[in-house]
């Protein structure tokens, strides 16, 4: 028996063993797909784990073991291969087996396994090529340190001898061993190739010389020999130039002939210093004396702001001290030294018609926006004022045509800067369209919201709505705000804008109508053919108007015949003629001298040319700067050294016009939106050519003074333009600059040009050489040629940085207590995006939305601006916080109240309870509230911080300063001791009622107002605010001063001891204070966070200590490998 199992056991043992074996044969076992890589990881390129199959779904049941040859790069953990990449590249073999009836199959893969990335830092090696053709682009070192080899560069008589790692070029660098420790710079090295007996041509253009000398041969580094200097009549000859634009001086002397070369003759206009005349000013009583001008022979004086005087209206410059020549700053040039004499009218108060104000409404009647699309586009309206329309259209009426504004998702908005005051607004709002969301309109006078105004979005009536008693003089700026139509458009239709000027005073009818009558008198003044001349015998206001001779001896006065209006020319030459006109209106007589030039004398100077009347014949002289074909004419322009001028002629003038050819054409002078032109040209003839000198410009802002010029520019492209674009603009770190292409350009260039800019990714950088031309207010850059446009082939990410950040207005404070108004990606040019991060959403949230708690609390603001994928710019601002206030006593009912309803709230409190003190009896009281605390019985005057008695002695040694001046308060008090400081008589004089204006130093007249010190412009600051919150006294720049400069004056002067004393004592003799003072943080609260301004941007980063950004370059490869792709094996 025992035998008989032995058999058994060995037998099975056989079997077992014979079963076990490798099978020889594969089968269809491991067709199927055994591994999955992650990412992009293949075979021969691993880099993370991987995933295996562990059961076949070939045969069933059938388990797949896995096993790899080396455990320290890949184990096996279940179905996952796990990856411990070495140190360097490394294959391994994995194997996977398994076993079916008995017999064990197997396949094996080799796999690569990629050594772990090293952290690098990334060293740049950039090139000086020294002058060579081109300059390598910089290069990123490799691990190994090793950089390649660039192309060689080439110069123009030289031989490149490598690049060089020092300066001196004394080390060369070695590309195939030498190995980057740092970044560096390496630098070209040249060998000069010397040919023997080399000889060049030195040629000269005399630039309008009397002659141009003959061309030189030079040998190889000799020298040419100095020709006679030329000579031109006007000018001083100032020697021979390298290059056309006359920038490097050639010296005949020292510098040698390498090339064949042109050298330019460069002139200096010549100036007779006995030629200039001085023109004074007598202000007769105004509140200041302009300052003496000097101004060149025929050259025109400029009008300085008009001084005031109390009960007073200025009218005008006069020549005489009799005040009967009135002075016209735009026609009347400088022949002698002159003094002008300032003309009063007092102001009548009673007794007669009075008129506040004229009543002007705008209908848009000539509107012509009919898009409907809700797009930006500017309307001129009555008295020539440019409205400014965005998110908005014209297609929809209201009573007529009307502005249709679309929500506050398209930033709609509608605006205007208009002259003359306003003392009241009307205006009519309707639905637009029928959808019922909300609809909220906000008005803004000189930035000071007057009301937010709701629209019934279910009625199809219209609404009008009436804003009295704004009082406001001067220019001012109209803006209607849409506040609503976030997330859906809630259209507003707004029409028959409505108000009445306000000049401060009550004037006479007769006489504010005979003045406008005087203003806007104007006649042809210039004739070159006889004809008729219009001398109008009434005013639009119902003056009567008569002419007559200013100088009755004149032997020309026969060439203008006042009866019959015709108009001699003379044989030959030109001769002029002055006449007088005599305006009058009941007790009320202005007259207005014109000299009126008859005959084709020699040819105006462009600036003179450009100030006379539209449709005057005129002569004139310049260069072509460019010019451009159409199918009715061509359009050109010329310049001469001081201004330009564009022209529109006939096509069978084009023979004569060519860049650089100087020319006399005579004309007819007009205007169109602004843009002067000459048309009806009768005569052309080119009497030379010149070297056209172009101004480099780098303020859009200056671009009025440069109007029909050639000049040069620079931008960075605002957006990603579509093609058949027309306008583009650039922005550059002084503001934007916008570009126009004609409409009737040719086809092929308009396509050229668009090409050139269109598709253009934004934020690359653009010169434009071209003249600048206006439409209305805005002036543009005339695009008529595709050579005028030159765009880089790369972005600047340091340039892109500075000029982003050097306009977007970030408004953060150091600490707040109302909600941020973040940038956001709407205020981000270039197509950017930004994005904010809290670092305390609790406290502000991303959005801004700030919550006080009864602890400070700091938050870093960051933010995050991406631009064409390519560069980031990050950066923080730190904010405190604060607790929230809690205020007592007085101001006990403040707490928990914001916005309006806080400085509402204000008011009520300083006005109830408030003692009125007769205005004689204040000057007792100011003894106490301005007491010197270092000299008892003395006070403090404003202004001069002097300190004098404090006895009342009727105003000898000291009088009162209204700070909100007596004849600007309005209802308000004249007696309020809050706006009463003791003054320096003199002092207060020179102030007048002057607004305050920015300054430095000490106090005294400024450029349009006036600056009270470094030591009291806080305490103005103050007392502004209360007087606007008391008494509702708008704040306006024109009538006392900016809200932002006042703002900034109470955070540079903060309350001192003085000012908290000075409160106090008010608060006895007048029972209300200042709460300015008391809590100098409601400024904040009430009219917002100050607003800093700098000079430059990088002032605003130095001072703004909390402020920290920077700027990364995100490599391309990072971009494009955002999708990932799944390999199977």
């Amino acid at each position: 028996m025992k035998k008989l199992l032995l058999l058994i056991f060995t037998a099975l043992s056989i079997f077992t063993l014979f079963s076990c074996q490798e099978a020889e044969e594969p089968i269809d076992l491991f067709s199927e797909t055994l591994i999955q890589f992650s990412g992009e990881d293949t075979m021969s390129h691993v880099t993370d784990d991987f995933t295996v199959i562990l059961e076949s779904s070939i045969l069933l049941d059938t388990e797949i073991l896995w096993s790899s040859n080396l455990h320290s790069v890949i184990i096996f953990d279940g179905n996952q291969g796990l990856v411990t990449r070495p140190d360097e590249d490394t294959e391994v073999v994995i194997t996977a087996s398994a076993i079916v009836d008995y017999k064990q199959y197997t396949t094996s893969f080799t796999l690569t396994v990629i050594a772990e990335e090293m952290i690098q830092e990334n060293f740049y090696v950039s090139f000086n090529s020294n002058g060579g053709n081109y300059t390598p682009s910089a290069l990123l070192a490799g691990v190994t340190g090793l950089i390649a080899e660039p192309a060689e560069p080439t110069k123009e008589g030289y031989t490149f001898d490598g690049w060089y790692q020092n300066s001196a070029l004394s080390i060369i660098w070695n590309f195939s061993t030498d190995q980057v420790t740092s970044s560096m710079t390496l630098y070209a090295k040249w060998v000069l190739i010397v040919i023997d007996d080399l000889e060049f041509t030195v040629t000269y253009q005399s630039n309008g010389g009397n002659y141009t000398p003959e061309d030189q041969i030079v040998i190889e580094n000799g020298y040419a020999n100095q020709p006679v200097d030329p000579t031109k009549e006007g000018y001083t000859f100032d020697g021979w130039y390298q290059d056309i634009s006359l920038i490097s001086v050639w010296d005949f002397t020292t510098d040698q002939v390498t090339s064949s070369m042109t050298l330019y003759a460069k002139w200096i206009l010549i100036v007779i210093d006995d030629l200039e005349f001085t023109v004074t000013y007598q202000s007769n009583g105004g509140d200041y004396t302009p300052e003496d001008q000097v101004v060149i022979e025929n050259g025109f004086a400029n009008q300085p702001v008009d001084p005031t005087q109390e009960n007073y209206i200025f009218s005008g410059w006069y020549l005489d001290q009799t005040l009967t020549s009135l002075f016209d700053f735009e026609l009347l040039p400088i022949t002698e030294d002159i003094t002008l004499y300032a003309k009063w009218v007092e102001v009548i108060e009673g007794g007669g018609e009075v008129e506040e104000g004229i009543v002007y409404v705008e209908t848009f009647t000539t509107l012509t926006a009919s898009s409907s699309s809700y797009t930006a586009f500017s309307y001129t309206g009555i008295n020539q004022i440019l409205w400014n329309a965005a998110g908005a259209r014209g297609d929809q009426p209201l009573d007529g045509k009307a502005i249709l504004l679309a929500g506050k998702m398209d930033n709609s908005k509608l605006s205007a800067t208009i002259d003359g005051g306003i003392e009241n607004l009307t205006f009519d709002v309707l639905r637009g369209f029928t959808n019922i969301n909300e609809r909220k309109v906000e008005v803004l006078i000189n930035s000071v919201s007057y009301g937010i105004f709701n629209i019934d979005p279910e009625s199809a009536v219209k609404q009008t709505f009436t804003i009295p008693d704004i009082d406001i003089t001067g220019e001012f700026l109209l803006e209607f705000v849409h506040t609503t139509g976030v997330e859906a458009r809630a259209q507003i239709l707004l029409d028959n804008i409505t108000w009445t000027s306000y000049s401060g005073v009550s004037v006479p009818v007769d006489l504010q109508k005979i003045t406008e009558d005087h203003a806007s008198l104007l006649i042809k003044t210039s004739f070159l053919e006889s004809e008729s001349i219009v001398l109008p015998s009434s005013g639009a206001y119902q003056s009567t108007i008569t002419w007559t001779y200013q100088n009755t001896s004149n032997i020309n006065n026969s060439l203008i015949n006042l009866v019959t209006k015709a108009v001699t020319v003379p044989a030959s030459g030109q001769v002029s003629v002055s006449l007088t006109a005599t305006l009058s209106l009941g007790t009320y007589t202005l007259t207005k001298e014109f000299t009126v030039l008859i005959g084709e004398g020699e040819p105006l100077t462009l600036s003179q040319a450009r100030i006379q009347p539209n449709n005057s014949i005129i002569k004139t002289t310049g260069v072509i700067t460019s010019f451009y074909e159409t199918t009715t004419g061509i359009y050109f322009f010329i310049q001469d050294n001081q201004a330009g001028i564009m022209v529109f002629s006939p096509k069978s003038y084009l023979p004569q016009i060519a860049v650089g050819n100087e020319i006399i054409i005579r004309g007819m002078k007009t205007s169109n939106q602004g843009q002067i032109l000459l048309t009806s040209i009768t005569m052309l003839d080119v009497t030379g050519t010149e070297v056209i000198t172009i101004d480099q410009v780098s303020d859009p802002l200056d671009l009025d003074l440069y109007e029909s010029q050639l000049i040069e520019i620079s931008g960075l492209l605002m957006e990603n333009y579509s093609a058949g674009t027309t306008s583009f603009s650039l922005m550059n770190l002084n503001g934007l600059i916008e570009l126009q292409i004609p409409s009737d350009l040719s086809s092929s260039v308009i396509l050229a040009i668009q090409n050139k800019l269109a598709g253009q990714t934004a934020g690359l950088n653009v010169t434009i050489t071209a003249n600048v031309f206006r439409i209305n207010s805005a002036y543009k850059l005339f695009l008529i040629g595709v050579e005028s446009v030159e765009v880089s082939t790369s972005l600047e990410a340091s340039l892109i940085e500075t000029i982003l950040l050097s306009h977007l207005n970030f408004n953060l404070p150091t600490e707040v207590t109302s909600n941020l108004d973040l940038v956001d990606s709407n205020d981000v040019f270039f197509d950017g995006i930004i994005i904010w991060t809290s670092s305390n959403p609790s406290a502000i949230s991303g959005s801004g939305i700030v919550t006080q708690t009864d602890a400070p609390v700091s938050v870093r603001m960051s933010y995050q601006i991406q631009i064409s994928n390519d560069i980031i710019i990050t950066g923080y601002f730190d904010v405190v916080v604060p607790a929230r206030s809690s205020y007592s006593g007085y101001y006990a009912s403040l707490s928990g109240l914001t916005g309006t309803a806080l400085k509402a709230e204000l008011t009520r409190i300083i006005t109830a309870g408030m003692k009125t003190i007769g205005y004689s009896s204040t000057s007792y009281v100011l003894d106490e509230t301005d007491a010197d605390p270092s000299r008892p019985g003395n006070i403090l005057l404003i202004y001069n911080r002097a300190s004098v008695s404090g006895v009342w002695d009727g105003a000898n040694t000291w009088n009162k300063e209204h700070v909100w001046p007596q004849s600007k308060l309005g209802t308000a008090s004249v007696s309020d001791i809050n706006n009463l400081r003791p003054s320096n008589p003199s002092i207060n004089s020179n102030r007048g009622n002057l607004p305050f204006v920015q300054g430095t130093g000490t106090y005294g007249a400024r450029t349009g107002g006036w600056f009270p010190g470094e030591a009291d412009k806080g305490d103005v600051a103050r007392i502004i605010f209360y007087m606007n919150t008391r008494w509702g006294l708008a704040i306006s720049t024109s009538v006392i001063g900016s809200l932002e400069m006042f703002k900034q004056w109470h955070e540079q002067d903060p309350v001192d001891a003085f000012e908290m004393n000075r409160n106090q004592q008010i608060y006895i003799n007048q029972n209300n204070r200042n709460p300015y003072i008391d809590h100098p943080e409601l400024v904040e609260e009430v009219y917002g966070p100050v607003v800093l301004s700098y000079e430059n941007s990088s002032d605003y980063f130095e001072l703004n200590t909390g402020f920290v950004t920077e700027i990364i370059m995100i490599p391309t490869e990072v971009i494009l490998s955002t999708i990932q792709r799944k390999e199977w094996f």
